[in-house]
């Protein structure tokens, strides 16, 4: 029989949540190997510890061994209350220590002998120390020799007094000649005294704690995220907490969390220092292993439990989609969609005026009821008449309301339909605010056409006139210089008045090429005739073409162009035609002894043509003013050419299906062409 998805991941959760708790508690023992380096690798404060004792006792029980001798320069009165601090900071360690329920101790200073409170050494001890004095040296066993330092610089149960007072340089420490302290430290430390605060830093139980967590997090982690989420839906635990909503989730998680984590870090350290089997034994002795296996097992089945639900909760966010979550499975996105269905309800009115009527009815209805209930109580009687009347006019003011508002949106909508476009809406009109918004971007709309319409307009009037000018100019010229010709005979005036008579032919014969050219264009009859061209060898040449004329106004021609060839599926007339139309545009707009700037740049997709110079004269005008038809750099009719060059220009790059792009700062003017190469493989298809 072949097992569903869901009943394998059952299975397999299921064991993995009975095994693992089992698994943690078995890595207890390497655990409890680490906390035991640290212990051992912290004797010597232990040390330090019982040397502040052994000097304590000491002070305490050897008054005529003076721990602390003072120089004729110190009066008896001062010596007095040294010597009482003294014995007031040494009964409060002796307290302290011997107290202590991980210490026994033994103090050995000639006739004087102390054992801790009677206690009698530990049946099992995790280690045990000396502290000695011989001649006033302190001897320490081989293994804390390197200490030495340490524990005489932090003797400050002397030094401690001795700053309180100006006598430095008048009395000298005298350590006992002959002193022996012995001490024991429990196998086992009880969470309380010096010792225990001094061996055991309770960060170590956290530390295991989070270690745990993250085997939990990566483990189970991957287990979920990767086991399809269909199949872990129908795990009863996850099946619950699917219905509960985002907010409830996160307090529940942030909670368990606090309430775990402490737990877990608390039930570690008691379990380690056996203080749980101590509270444990006097309830049942016999079940101190059992119920310790118990407790931490339920620890760490409950912790797997929560992370694994954090886990799926997470993973069940992005498997549904976030805005549909946040919408469905969170109260504020609950809350804000039932407020949206209870607002969808009420803007559905009906506008007609029958509307008014059932409203009308409705009233009357809930308000006959009323008073049919109402009328074993008299005395309510004209509350509730006052109540419908009231109703009745809150609804009917509503109504108008809506009414007006609607009349307002139609009446602005007739007066656009009839071409006033200047018709505004600024009153709120409730539910229609969103038709009133939708209103007002009808009229811009509207007016952006008007206004594109009239600019178009006047474009075609300027193009008559453009075109009237500008062929009229060299006509009248060419005219004069046939009239002249015919009355001169002077062979060498005649020369002069064929050559000049041939440039005007020719400045008319390119002003209408340009116009058949951008007429092309503009009605989409333009023809391409698109091959593999080398873009920089196609450059190189129309510069070196236009040469004489960028170098008769002694301009410096800095090329920035890639030492390969690029090839691009171009129409190579046509590009040429923009390239020539730049570099003379250039040669009659550039100022004079500047520099003029080339560049070709190539990426994956684009090949990006730049052609940078300093106008000689201010740019009064716009980057959309300058393409357009008949427009000249120096806004003037005096320079020789059609002021068709950028219009062209442009033309036909777009044509290719390249962008042109114009940026004027300041006197700097920049023409940016770029070339998709995808788009250009795809122009002939």
């Amino acid at each position: 029989m072949k097992l569903k998805g869901k009943t394998i991941f059952n299975v397999i959760f299921i064991l993995s949540l009975l095994i693992m708790p089992i698994v943690f508690i078995k890595g207890y023992d390497k655990a409890e190997e680490l906390i035991d380096y640290i212990v051992s690798d912290r004797a010597y404060l232990v040390a330090k510890d019982m040397n502040i004792l052994a000097l304590s006792n000491s002070i305490l029980y050897n008054e005529d061994e003076p721990i602390v001798v003072f120089d004729e320069t110190v009066d008896q009165k001062t010596q007095d209350k040294i010597y009482a601090s003294l014995k007031q900071e040494a009964q409060y360690y002796f307290n302290e220590y011997s107290n202590d329920p991980n210490l026994y101790y033994t103090y050995r200073n000639g006739s004087v002998i102390i054992n801790s409170h009677d206690k009698k050494p530990f049946a099992e001890d995790y280690f045990t120390g000396k502290i000695t004095y011989k001649a006033g040296e302190l001897a320490l066993p081989s293994e804390l020799e390197e200490y030495q330092n340490y524990i005489n610089d932090n003797n400050y149960i002397i030094y401690h007094i001795m700053n309180q007072y100006d006598i430095d340089g008048h009395y000298t420490i005298q350590y006992p000649d002959d002193m022996t302290l012995s001490y024991a430290i429990n196998a086992k430390l009880y969470p309380s005294g010096s010792i225990y605060y001094e061996l055991i830093d309770e960060g170590i139980y956290a530390i295991i704690t989070i270690i745990y967590y993250a085997i939990i997090i990566v483990g189970y982690g991957l287990f979920i995220l990767i086991w399809p989420i269909r199949h872990e839906e129908e795990f009863p635990l996850f099946k619950v907490i699917q219905h509960w909503k985002f907010e409830i989730l996160f307090i529940a998680y942030c909670f368990l969390y606090s309430l775990l984590t402490v737990a877990s870090v608390f039930c570690l350290n008691f379990t380690f220092n056996n203080y749980l089997a101590y509270f444990v034994e006097k309830i049942d002795p016999a079940t101190i292993n059992t119920a310790l296996m118990i407790i931490n097992y339920l620890l760490w089945a409950c912790n797997i439990l929560l992370v694994s639900a954090t886990l799926f909760s997470i993973k069940s966010i992005f498997a549904h989609g976030f805005v549909n979550y946040l919408k469905h499975d969170t109260l504020v996105g609950t809350i804000l969609g039932w407020f949206k269905h209870k607002f969808d309800d009420l803007s559905e009115f009906d506008l007609k005026d029958r509307f008014n009527k059932q409203i009308v009815k409705f009233v009357l209805f809930n308000g006959l009821i009323i008073l049919i209930i109402n009328i074993f109580f008299p005395v309510s009687f004209i509350v509730y008449i006052i109540y419908i009347f009231a109703i009745l006019f809150f609804i009917k003011n509503k109504a108008d309301n809506i009414k007006f508002q609607y009349n307002k949106l139609l009446d602005a909508t007739k007066q656009l339909s009839q071409g006033n476009i200047h018709a505004d809406i600024d009153e709120d009109l409730g539910i229609f605010n969103s038709l009133k918004d939708e209103f007002n971007d009808i009229k811009i709309g509207f007016k952006k056409a008007v206004d594109e319409e009239t600019k178009s307009q006047n474009m075609k009037t300027e193009l008559i006139s453009n075109v009237s000018h500008d062929l009229k100019t060299p006509l009248t010229c060419i005219k004069n210089y046939v009239y002249l010709l015919k009355e001169e005979k002077d062979p060498l005036k005649q020369e002069e008045y064929i050559k000049d008579l041939e440039q005007y032919t020719n400045r008319l014969n390119i002003l209408i090429e340009d116009l058949f050219e951008v007429s092309k264009v503009n009605s989409g009859n333009i023809s391409l005739d698109p091959i593999d061209l080398n873009i920089v060898s196609l450059l190189e040449q129309t510069l070196a073409e236009c040469h004489d004329n960028l170098a008769s106004k002694q301009l410096n021609i800095i090329k920035h162009l890639p030492d390969h060839d690029i090839m691009v599926h171009l129409d190579g007339d046509k590009t040429y035609r923009i390239f020539e139309n730049l570099l003379s545009n250039i040669s009659k707009y550039a100022l004079n002894n500047s520099r003029v700037y080339l560049d070709i740049k190539e990426n994956e997709e684009d090949v990006i043509i730049i052609f940078k110079n300093i106008s000689q004269d201010e740019m009064n005008f716009t980057q959309e003013e300058i393409t357009e038809r008949f427009i000249r750099g120096d806004k003037s009719r005096h320079e020789s050419g059609s002021g068709l060059g950028l219009a062209i220009a442009k033309s036909f790059t777009e044509a290719q299906g390249g962008s042109f792009n114009i940026d004027i700062d300041g006197d700097l003017f920049k023409v940016t062409i770029c070339f998709d190469k995808i788009m250009s493989q795809k122009m002939d298809s």
